[in-house]
């Protein structure tokens, strides 16, 4: 490639991403961070890029500490953002391990999870 990878997705049946992502892993590729980022998806990105990044950028560029940010997510690729938040909730759906780093487990994407958010954030 002549220029830097922003994002290359895989897609594959969902049974087949994990192999694929471990065999993508297995090529060690300087600078790129390999994500599952849905069930049939597996995302290559540069690896200094990313929701966490970005969400350092801007506190940094607005004072906010990152103990005083609420974040939702569904899947793995928010597992490194909900590490470093200060308050993490996920949808009801997403994944076990997603689940378990999470302060609130909330009820379904379709079904009022963030209607869910806000009430335990005002409470």
């Amino acid at each position: 490639m002549e220029r830097p990878l922003y994002r290359l997705i895989l897609m594959a049946p969902p049974e087949q991403t994990a192999a694929i992502a471990r065999r993508v892993e297995a090529l060690a590729l300087p600078g790129i961070r390999i994500e599952r980022t849905a069930p049939d998806f597996v995302e290559l990105m540069n690896a200094n890029a990313g929701k966490r990044e970005a969400l350092e950028r801007l506190c940094r560029a607005n004072g906010i500490p990152l103990d005083r940010v609420a974040f939702i997510g569904d899947f793995y690729n928010d597992l490194d953002l909900m590490r470093c938040a200060g308050l993490s909730a996920c949808v009801s759906e997403a994944p076990r391990e997603v689940r378990s780093q999470c302060a609130l487990v909330l009820s379904g994407c379709m079904d009022g999870a963030v209607a869910d958010f806000l009430e335990a954030l005002s409470g």
